[in-house]
């Protein structure tokens, strides 16, 4: 089932433009990753389909009553906040029943009995709507969440984390309430691989588990590779293509090859850079990565024999987005 559907959005600021005819469609159960450089576009699409930004050209159809969750690249913090207290300061309908009946729990044990029978009758309302919205496991879903992605201690002071460990839990924050499309904006910044490695499977699972789209924008492309089923690339506010990461649309011209060399790498760096269907090279740790026209590894093999330079091992990687983009 179709979730939301955009038609030509434009957006500029000044004399910038932002978004150019923009048009994008997300399904049930997609995980659509987005890529481009710096000032693409990449967040300003991401808070429109949120709906944060309202000021844009063209058309957003939503289904209907469908649900948005959203993790900003930066999101706010109460440093004062346990971690519990902050993964439920979110305003949707849940997260707001749950802190009324908190507080009015506090306010009959603090109350002297002036405003008593009006607070019962609200705290029986508020049962009500938490029984209606399966909110009384909540708590132990948000552990169990926290626990997944690394955060165990539920009461520390939001102030004491590091800013990995602030990111985990906005993430958190984000899964908690059930929604239809889970939108995130940068989510591994700040993340060490082990972060990384358990955001990707928490949110895999809620996917999977919920049968929950998600849109992501990512400068990590080997993260939207192994997380998405689409890739959208943008450029100067343009998506230039959409394409299935796991058929053949990720196929290119180009091959990337990793080369052990018992010569000086140096030398042959320079060997490599006056070959013409040699793309790129670069030397990392002790081995020498390219990129070059699919089909022309015997001749450039020959080509680094006749200058001397002796390749111990040869072995090419698997295409993707590196080469894609």
């Amino acid at each position: 089932m179709n979730l939301i559907t955009l038609e030509n959005i434009s957006k500029s600021y000044s004399e910038k433009t932002l978004l150019n005819n923009v048009s994008l469609g997300i399904n049930d159960g997609d995980k659509i990753g987005i890529i481009g450089i710096n000032g693409a576009g990449k967040s300003t699409l991401l808070k429109i389909v949120t709906g944060k930004d309202e000021f844009f050209d063209g058309s957003i159809s939503k289904g209907k009553n469908m649900r948005i969750e959203y993790l900003d690249q930066n999101p706010p913090f109460d440093q004062d906040a346990t971690v519990l207290e902050q993964v439920f300061k979110g305003e949707t309908k849940e997260m707001i029943t749950l802190r009324e009946y908190e507080e009015t729990i506090e306010r009959i044990e603090n109350s002297n009995g002036d405003d008593f029978d009006n607070l019962n009758d609200k705290l029986l309302k508020l049962q009500e709507q938490i029984d209606s919205l399966n909110l009384w496991d909540l708590e132990s879903s948000a552990k169990t969440i926290l626990t997944k992605l690394g955060v165990k201690n539920y009461n520390e002071r939001v102030g004491n984390l590091s800013g990995g460990q602030k990111k985990r839990i906005a993430l958190a924050c984000a899964l908690i309430t059930p929604c239809d499309l889970l939108i995130l904006d940068e989510p591994t910044n700040g993340l060490d691989p082990s972060g990384i490695i358990d955001f990707r499977d928490v949110v895999k699972k809620a996917s999977r588990e919920r049968g929950m789209a998600v849109f992501i924008s990512s400068h990590i492309l080997s993260e939207v590779q192994n997380l998405c089923d689409r890739v959208a690339f943008i450029n100067n506010g343009v998506i230039k293509s959409v394409e299935d990461i796991h058929d053949n649309s990720m196929e290119t011209e180009l091959d990337s090859l990793t080369l052990v060399v018992s010569s000086n790498k140096e030398q042959a760096i320079k060997v490599l850079k006056d070959i013409g269907f040699v793309n790129s090279s670069t030397v990392i740790d002790e081995e020498i990565h390219i990129i070059v026209e699919t089909g022309k590894t015997t001749e450039l093999l020959k080509i680094l024999l006749e200058n001397n330079e002796l390749v111990e091992e040869i072995y090419k990687n698997r295409k993707g987005l590196e080469q894609r983009y």
